[in-house]
């Protein structure tokens, strides 16, 4: 029994949601990582990386963009567009004998107790040092010291009191990674239920339970062009552990198509037609960089998304800056497309850039496009709504799996998913969402196997991607111009 006034506090009812990170970009490729001190450690495993510097120190880095694919998102996220995070899957393997090189015993001159290896990829745990006169093989850590100039290159420092302090020259074997060993299989991966070991594409599904992240885009330049490395990106890009969608950005194989038009013909031989892949032509170029497509656009698209403050994926890539000095092929032949052959190629589901005032990146259109006009499907902003929204609504409802299947629980779902709605709405983020349960939905059999179906409708803005201004000639006009009213 009390006297007065008290105050009991409920715990509340919504709860906010989690957002999943549509800006968050996976990666899969080849990096440098004979750079790291343990290079085994970067090897067919997710890495997260917020910044450059993380990027250098967990997954390697160089401008042999040619052959490190992963260096070129490296680059672009963080020296062109600034955008973070970013999951690197690294399959270039130090154990596979197809992706190592044998360098044999060679000579190299000592001057100011240094000699140094002028090539790239060298392994430091492999090389092994000898007396040019003779079989003396000399220790590591007490006759020399190797390690890496700023460029990647090896040095071999002589050690003042070791061994082969007086040497002039020195005999030098190693072995050296072997990037043109990575085969599309290497890519695609798969998974080893004896070892329960990941590998290539199949490693996304470490990324959620390993770091926490969904992602929204799946990238792997340099071999997306190749349709069963697409067809492994599609397929993983619809069912993350089981649940997850994301996207995937592709390219279109510049080596076959010289030419806009030879685009078309290409991509629907080779079935690039799925309304979860971007499909890109041509290459794009920064100086003398030459990078792919997908790797600059999932930049693009990353920094379009990070831009919004809630992290909403509303807002199309096309027609950003895109902070480029060129467009070319694959054998570095520069391609210049006018506004015609960019929308030609838009037409049949394929983005590209044009250089309108400084190069900006032109297209909205999905590959499934134009055999699926489905506006959920056909924009690049529709399906990111879409799949942000699912991967939104599994994560920030996902404990309530388990608990009874009340009015009040399901209530609470519902109140959360459409006040989150109302607040996208008001804000122009979408036209409208809208959460309802029926009966006609949950038949009993459901219902008593503690089945629930919820119904939402969901209506992203499609992308204003044509303006049309009628002008006509007012003959009146120019008559009262002429001769005022009379």
């Amino acid at each position: 029994m009390g006297h007065g006034i008290t105050i009991e506090e409920e715990q509340t009812s919504l709860k906010a949601p989690v957002y999943s990170d549509a800006a968050c970009q996976i990666v899969i490729g080849k990096a440098p990582i004979n750079l790291l001190k343990d290079p085994k450690s970067a090897v067919n495993k997710p890495i997260l990386v917020n910044n450059f510097a993380e990027a250098v120190s967990n997954i390697g880095y160089c401008t042999d963009f040619e052959n490190y694919e992963l260096c070129q998102s490296i680059y672009l996220s963080f020296q062109v567009f600034n955008v973070a995070p970013i999951v690197f899957i690294n399959v270039l393997d130090p154990d596979n004998p197809e992706h190592i090189e044998e360098v044999q015993e060679n000579s190299y001159g000592v001057k100011n107790k240094q000699a140094f290896i002028d090539d790239s990829g060298v392994l430091l745990d492999t090389i092994t040092v000898k007396k040019t006169g003779g079989d003396t093989t000399y220790n590591k850590d007490v006759d020399y010291m190797a390690s890496f100039d700023d460029n990647g290159k090896v040095v071999i420092n002589i050690m003042p009191e070791g061994g082969a302090k007086s040497e002039t020259s020195l005999k030098i074997s190693y072995q050296k990674l072997k990037p043109s060993g990575v085969t599309a299989d290497d890519i695609i991966g798969g998974y080893d239920d004896e070892t329960n070991t990941y590998k290539g594409i199949e490693a996304v599904e470490q990324v959620f339970p390993k770091l926490g992240k969904v992602g929204g885009i799946l990238i792997a330049p340099g071999y997306s062009q190749d349709p069963n490395v697409m067809n492994a990106l599609k397929a993983k890009s619809k069912n993350i552990n089981g649940v997850f969608k994301v996207i995937n950005i592709c390219d279109v194989d510049t080596n076959s198509c010289k030419t806009y038009q030879s685009c078309v013909d290409w991509k629907n031989q080779n079935s690039y037609t799925d309304e979860s892949t971007y499909l890109g032509f041509p290459m794009v170029k920064i100086g003398d960089y030459k990078m792919y497509a997908s790797a600059h656009m999932s930049a693009c698209l990353a920094q379009t998304i990070a831009d919004d403050d809630e992290g909403v994926p509303y807002i199309s890539p096309s027609n950003k800056d895109a902070g480029i000095t060129g467009c070319c092929l694959a054998d570095g032949t520069e391609v210049y497309l006018s506004q015609v052959q960019a929308n030609f190629l838009n037409d049949n589901g394929i983005f590209t850039y044009i250089n309108w005032q400084g190069w900006k990146t032109w297209g909205n259109e999905m590959a499934c496009y134009p055999n699926n006009s489905d506006p959920k499907d056909r924009f690049i902003s529709s399906r990111n709504i879409f799949n942000w929204w699912a991967n939104t609504f599994i994560l920030t409802h996902f404990p309530e799996i388990d608990n009874p299947m009340s009015r009040k629980n399901l209530d609470r779902i519902i109140d959360v998913e459409n006040i989150r709605a109302n607040g996208f709405t008001s804000n122009e983020k979408i036209a409208g969402a809208k959460m309802i349960v029926q009966e006609s939905d949950n038949p009993e059999t459901n219902l008593i196997g503690g089945k629930i179906v919820l119904r939402q409708s969901l209506t992203p803005y499609p992308p204003m991607s044509e303006i049309v201004n009628k002008l006509e000639y007012d003959v009146a006009t120019l008559k009262k111009a002429l001769f005022g009213n009379n």
